[in-house]
């Protein structure tokens, strides 16, 4: 990636003024005279960690902001969300760009990136800015309630079309984000509500896959299977409509600032065909939620803490008409069961 003229000049008057020279400033010899001037090339970019400092640009605590700056990672997080090279990519929270260089270099159909910190702009600016014509488009605004379909292209509509397996890794629409921590779970949540009603990103049809960061924790209780001390109401809800896998484990000294906890980057591959007597997505919300409301107590006494007035032979007459065993502790419920 080339470095534009004005921002060249930004950077480097940047640097002068704040006597902070980057590498990627300096010569690449230690020679004088004209010999070390033919030699002060510059890389073709710069770095995303000299970029910040340059700028600087800190992570923001109030956003849970937090920096993957390491390209093999980055690589690895775009490997594991399969071939891109026919599709339309969102990227969800773009940051200073690691991700979005290794999505790039991956080289999808087309790349909308949606970051809703207004500093991160000038980085990603650059990468759109080196990208043909209307390939990548950087977009300020928030993940939450942004306008997938206007994005999606008539390359995408025909490949959704013709697109007869899901699960291959070549999905013409894929979401990538590493996700704020604060709002990993409704973003993601958001995202299977679209699933169910065929809106947002899954507007052309179900063919649309997920490569998602969450903390450890979250993509733990999101593959947990029935019995598993991490089921939970979210497990329910992923599974109900996605195949979940958990490709693998960031440290969290990877990034910066470095959090206490590692990251968990998590696959949702949408069913291609719903799970039986599939309720809408409201309805299995409402119903985990009830179900998962205190994990040490029954299915019923779930059900009486959730519902005011109903008494312990009705919650288990209701569990009884469901063929649930009102005995059952919520991690130990299958999908079908909720």
């Amino acid at each position: 990636f080339f470095v534009s003229t004005s921002t060249l000049a930004t950077l480097t008057t940047t640097a002068t003024t704040t006597n902070k020279p980057c590498q990627w400033l300096l010569p690449r010899h230690t020679s004088t005279g004209m010999e070390a001037a033919r030699r002060a090339v510059l890389p073709l970019a710069p770095s995303v960690s000299d970029l910040l400092r340059v700028f600087g640009v800190r992570a923001r605590k109030q956003l849970s902001q937090n920096f993957l700056l390491d390209t093999n990672v980055t690589d690895k997080f775009v490997a594991a969300a399969g071939d891109l090279t026919q599709s339309t990519v969102f990227e969800v929270g773009g940051g200073p760009g690691t991700l979005t260089r290794s999505i790039l270099k991956a080289d999808p159909h087309k790349l909308v990136v949606i970051e809703k910190d207004k500093r991160m702009l000038p980085f990603l600016k650059m990468l759109e800015e080196a990208q043909p014509p209307g390939h990548t488009r950087i977009v300020h605004g928030d993940a939450l309630g942004f306008d997938y379909e206007a994005h999606l292209d008539q390359q995408a509509r025909s490949d959704q079309q013709h697109s007869d397996n899901h699960g291959n890794g070549n999905a013409p629409v894929k979401v990538i984000g590493n996700l704020p921590f604060g709002v990993a779970t409704p973003i993601l949540l958001s995202f299977l509500r679209d699933l169910s009603y065929g809106t947002g990103p899954f507007a052309l049809g179900r063919a649309c896959e997920m490569t998602l960061a969450f903390q450890l924790e979250v993509g733990r209780r999101l593959v947990a299977p029935v019995g598993d001390k991490y089921r939970s109401r979210v497990s329910v809800m992923a599974q109900s409509l996605c195949d979940v896998e958990l490709a693998f484990v960031i440290p969290g000294s990877v990034f910066v600032p470095p959090p206490k906890i590692d990251v968990a980057v998590v696959t949702l591959k949408p069913r291609a065909v719903p799970l039986q007597d599939m309720p809408t997505f409201d309805v299995l919300e409402h119903a985990a939620r009830a179900l998962f409301r205190a994990r040490r107590k029954t299915v019923a006494n779930n059900l009486r803490l959730h519902f005011a007035g109903l008494d312990a032979q009705a919650a288990a007459d209701l569990c009884h008409t469901c063929n649930v065993d009102p005995q059952k502790r919520p991690q130990n419920l299958s999908e079908a069961e909720v």
